[in-house]
């Protein structure tokens, strides 16, 4: 009779290590797929500011390109002075990185 309720305590107890195992298991599997969502959230994230920059720099070429032919043009219609204060604050954009 002893034997048969150490046979049952083991079984007892290797039923419950299995049920932890299966629990950390379940728990390893939900926090992998939160992990898996928040990746695919920060990608689509990534994917939208990357269209926005795209959507930018193109906004931005087509004003750079537009000045570059309005520019000279507005150039001949100023006065002298007129004309150096525009050098002048082209120079002044140039040395700050901007291209004018």
């Amino acid at each position: 009779m002893g034997s048969g309720i150490t046979v049952g305590l083991h079984a007892a107890i290797e039923v419950r290590a299995r049920l932890a195992r299966a629990a950390s298991a379940a728990a390893d599997a939900a926090l992998l797929s939160r992990h898996m969502e928040l990746l695919q959230s920060g990608e689509a994230s990534v994917d939208q500011a990357c269209t926005e920059l795209r959507g930018w720099t193109e906004a931005y070429a087509v004003a750079r390109s537009q000045l570059a032919v309005s520019l000279p043009a507005a150039m001949d219609s100023l006065t002298r002075q007129e004309q150096d204060n525009a050098l002048h604050l082209r120079a002044v954009g140039l040395s700050h990185g901007l291209e004018l």
